[in-house]
């Protein structure tokens, strides 16, 4: 995300951007308040969530965890790109590519079930992390907080079904359609 754009976000026009609104965290922030998970959120409440994120950066070509393995996390990107990739025997099948401000590995804080695919970083990248562990620490806490995230992660992921459930609708019509004579 550039200055530019983070200026227009944090700060308005009568008021100049400084050093200190550029901090990782208020950047952090900055990204945060546009995820639908974290908007719309009260101050004490960031202040909560400050304290549960991990940075973590990450260099081109780096895995940040690979399918089948114990899910722990969810990444956000706060700047730099990863793919997703679900390897299908010798057989590399790429889901996704996210960028600024979208997250991945939300399902490994739901569950601890492996995870369904792998994330590769595209370029350079800067993340922050949340983990199960802290999440949970949130809801006995906070736990009006930490339900509104988990309600809010609920539906993300139910949305997310949705759109995969219509792919495979379509892409078993489409196959289908070329098997009939």
């Amino acid at each position: 995300m550039s200055k530019q754009n983070i200026k227009k976000i944090i700060d308005p026009e009568w008021c100049p951007i400084t050093a200190e609104m550029l901090k990782p965290g208020a950047m952090h922030q900055v990204v945060l308040q546009q995820n639908p998970l974290f908007e719309n959120l009260g101050k004490r409440d960031w202040w909560e969530l400050t304290n549960l994120f991990h940075d973590r950066n990450f260099q081109s070509g780096e895995m940040i965890f690979q399918q089948d393995t114990p899910g722990m996390g969810m990444y956000v990107i706060i700047h730099g790109t990863v793919k997703i990739v679900s390897e299908r025997g010798e057989q590399e099948i790429e889901l996704a590519v996210l960028k600024d401000g979208e997250f991945f590995g939300e399902m490994s804080l739901i569950d601890e079930t492996a995870r369904s695919a792998s994330a590769v970083v595209s370029e350079k990248t800067h993340a922050i992390a949340i983990f199960r562990p802290q999440l949970e620490e949130l809801l006995n806490r906070r736990p009006k907080l930490g339900n509104k995230i988990l309600k809010r992660l609920s539906m993300i992921i139910s949305h997310r079904l949705r759109i995969a459930n219509q792919l495979i609708s379509e892409y078993s019509q489409n196959y289908q359609e070329i098997d009939e004579p």
